[in-house]
């Protein structure tokens, strides 16, 4: 059971959950899907000087340059940050796997940081080899610590179950 400080003292961003794979997580995260451009950045921007430490976008937001430089401008040091973000082009098939590492390094290079806390599968899409060959490759980037945690994002039960099957490592962000 995880207890949730209620004593109106303790700051947002200090409540936390542990993730399957140890990775510590602030449990309240502030979503950025529909925001852009300087509405973008001054959402993030409020949203940490609030004391949100947990950042949620995604490739297909079109925003991780604006999250990237309210990041940058906010004056959080990144180890007290959490950023997730998600692959949506090779999710759905719009871009071959081979591109995910390229992908993802352009999404690193627009939120200015050399590391995302979880790298989700935006959409279940692929299906066999594809899927496999996928989230080998975000492994891969795991495992090169440019990845602290492995997730996936609308999902199903049989989707969770065929990745489960082929995964070395197991998606811990649902």
């Amino acid at each position: 059971a995880v207890r949730v400080p209620s004593d109106g003292q303790t700051p947002i961003g200090a409540v936390e959950f542990t993730l399957a794979n140890g990775v510590r997580m602030p449990a309240i995260g502030f979503g950025t899907w529909k925001l852009e451009g300087e509405a973008c950045y001054k959402a993030v921007r409020w949203a940490l000087e609030l004391g949100v430490r947990h950042i949620d976008t995604a490739e297909a937001y079109g925003n991780e340059a604006d999250v990237g430089r309210a990041v940058a401008d906010s004056g959080v040091p990144r180890d007290q940050l959490f950023i997730a973000t998600k692959s949506t082009s090779v999710a759905l098939g719009m871009a071959g796997p081979s591109y995910l590492q390229a992908i993802f390094a352009g999404q690193l290079q627009a939120l200015r940081t050399e590391y995302v806390d979880v790298y989700m599968l935006h959409a279940a899409g692929l299906k066999a080899e594809e899927l496999q060959a996928v989230w080998r490759e975000m492994e891969a980037l795991h495992e090169a610590g440019r990845i602290r945690a492995l997730g996936v994002s609308n999902f199903g039960v049989a989707d969770l179950e065929e990745l489960w099957a082929i995964a070395k490592h197991k998606p811990v962000y649902l």
